[in-house]
């Protein structure tokens, strides 16, 4: 089970590392201002109609990637930022490197789905833990 982390204190980075390290992820509230992630949700919606202009949305649906925003930076310099905090990239560096290259950046918006409607949308999103 992940713990979420409430309030940094002084052992915050030992503590989400050792998450990452034990389940893969760690979950941290209040890392994003209600400001910037107000700005993100704005950027992502804008990339996702764009990268629909630039796809179209019948081949999205067949490749299964109805709602997946892939290439925002493209799209969008605001999510250039996200590779700018400090928090974040101290966590790159004590699980990746400090040389660490960014391979990707993906986003994903997925509408409400009447319950007992799955596989509309990627199967990696149906799952539950």
């Amino acid at each position: 089970m992940v713990a979420t982390l409430r309030e940094r204190n002084p052992t915050w980075e030992r503590q989400v590392l050792e998450q990452v390290h034990s389940v893969g992820y760690a979950v941290m509230e209040d890392v994003l201002s209600a400001s910037f992630m107000q700005t993100t949700r704005a950027a992502m919606y804008r990339a996702q109609e764009q990268i629909s202009r630039d796809v179209g949305q019948e081949r999205l649906r067949r490749a299964g990637e109805m709602g997946v925003l892939r290439l925002m930076m493209t799209y969008d310099s605001h999510f250039f930022k996200f590779l700018e905090m400090p928090d974040v990239l101290t966590l790159i560096d004590n699980t990746v490197s400090d040389t660490a290259i960014m391979h990707l950046q993906n986003g994903s918006i997925l509408p409400s789905a009447p319950r007992g409607i799955t596989g509309s949308f990627r199967e990696d999103c149906n799952k539950s833990p």
